[in-house]
């Protein structure tokens, strides 16, 4: 653009008016390039735009579909080795004989004779 309006101020001379068509020609062929790729984006952006919620949908339900499979399978192994190693089904304990159970678990591996009291 700045090289088409510096040979369009300089004398109409035989050298000069071809340097001015060739300019010419050559901005109207970059404009019409331009203008073709920017139609094709206003045309394929507002698709592009639109299609965003038919990409993510499918993945966040795969994630969250994902996550449930994980933290049941969790459950499933957590349920069925707090029963294993409780010789029945799950149950909550409350904090004081929970702690009562820790010290009595403390006091037996202290009184091992591999354990050092310091």
């Amino acid at each position: 653009m700045q090289k088409w309006r510096n040979i369009r101020k300089k004398e109409r001379t035989g050298p000069n008016i071809v340097k001015f068509e060739q300019a010419k020609k050559a901005l109207n062929a970059a404009r019409e390039d331009y203008e073709s790729e920017h139609n094709k984006l206003m045309e394929e952006l507002p698709q592009f735009f639109n299609g965003r919620i038919e990409y993510f949908q499918p993945c966040f339900e795969a994630l969250i579909k994902s996550q449930i499979n994980y933290y049941t399978e969790c459950f499933h192994i957590y349920a069925e080795l707090a029963a294993h190693l409780k010789g029945e089904e799950f149950s909550v304990i409350d904090d004081e004989k929970y702690e009562v159970i820790l010290q009595q678990k403390l006091s037996d591996i202290r009184a091992l004779s591999i354990v050092i009291d310091d």
